[in-house]
């Protein structure tokens, strides 16, 4: 997802909108590189980072996108950088743990439990920074998820600090020596 992730940040340099990410749009090359594909429903931004307005393509009652895969303000027709990256994040949830976040049998239904914000991650085995990058990105204010699609992806690609899980027993060791050698000398 990382390869998909820097693919919608280069849209988004580009001053595009996919406005319709979902796994069926994520393809794997014959040469193993991951690609972003089906812009059908993309738009160029009206003013470098703007909401695209909604389109004449849409009537009313219909909804331009998968929503299963949409933000809450894209079901208005309003499509920003920040809706593509709730549409990564609902992505990146359904491959780490084999479920979208988000599930309803009508819109409405749909709609109100991303209203009610993303679920608790069902397995812990995901490393935390990750399920905390991939939470934040599907918050239901736009404003709370992360300034842009390459913050989202620096976040859930730092590797935890090491130092600790390492210093501890060396520390441990260490503590265990003095000890020993103090009881030694007694």
């Amino acid at each position: 997802l990382s390869q998909a992730a820097r693919g919608i940040v280069a849209a988004h340099a580009a001053g595009i909108v996919h406005r319709d990410l979902k796994p069926d749009n994520i393809f794997v090359g014959s040469h193993g590189e991951v690609l972003v594909g089906d812009f059908g429903l993309a738009r160029a931004e009206s003013t470098r980072g703007q909401p695209v307005e909604p389109t004449t393509l849409t009537q009313t009652g219909t909804v331009l996108g998968t929503p299963v895969y949409m933000a809450l303000e894209a079901f208005d027709g309003t499509a920003t950088r920040a809706s593509d990256q709730f549409s990564l994040c609902v992505t990146a949830w359904e491959a780490l743990y084999g479920s979208r976040p988000f599930a309803g049998s009508t819109i409405d239904a749909l709609i109100a439990q991303m209203r009610a914000g993303p679920p608790s991650p069902p397995d812990r085995r995901v490393p935390a920074h990750v399920q905390a990058a991939i939470r934040r990105g599907l918050a239901v204010d736009p404003a709370d998820r992360f300034p842009s699609v390459a913050a989202l992806l620096a976040a859930w690609s730092r590797r935890p600090r090491r130092w600790p899980y390492v210093a501890m027993p060396v520390v441990a060791v260490a503590a265990g020596g003095a000890m020993f050698a103090t009881r030694g000398s007694e």
